[in-house]
C-alpha cells in the first residue's frame, strides 16, 4: 500500500500559507525584536533629531498582525473555492432609504 500524495499545488499557494502559519506564530516577535534592537541607544553614539521614538514602527507592527487571522480565513475560503463575497449596493440602499421610523416599546 503506498501512502497518499500531497495534492499539486502552486508554489505561491505554498509560500503564502508558510508566510500565515510564521505571521500567526513567530513572525510578530521577530519584527518587534528587530525594532528593539534598532531602537536601543549605541555606545558613545549622539544624533541630533526631534523625536527618536519607535511608537509608529510598533503600532503599524501590532495592525498588520492584528490582521493576520482574516488574512487566514480570506486564504481559506479562497482556497475552498467559496471566495469572499462582497455585500450588495441594493441591499444596503434600501436600508437607509426606509422613511418609516422605528415603533418604540
Amino acid at each position: 500500500m503506498q501512502p497518499p500524495t500531497a495534492p499539486d499545488l502552486p508554489r505561491r499557494t505554498l509560500y503564502e500559507e508558510i508566510l500565515i502559519v510564521l505571521s500567526l506564530s513567530l513572525l510578530a516577535s521577530a519584527a518587534y525584536a528587530i525594532i528593539s534592537l534598532l531602537s536601543a541607544p549605541l555606545k558613545g553614539g549622539y544624533v541630533a533629531s526631534a523625536n527618536q521614538t519607535n511608537v509608529l514602527a510598533r503600532q503599524l507592527v501590532a495592525i498588520a498582525f492584528s490582521l493576520a487571522p482574516v488574512w487566514l480565513v480570506v486564504h481559506l475560503l479562497r482556497r475552498s473555492g467559496e471566495g469572499v463575497a462582497r455585500p450588495t449596493r441594493g441591499r444596503d440602499t434600501a436600508i437607509r432609504a426606509d422613511p418609516t421610523p422605528c415603533p418604540r416599546t
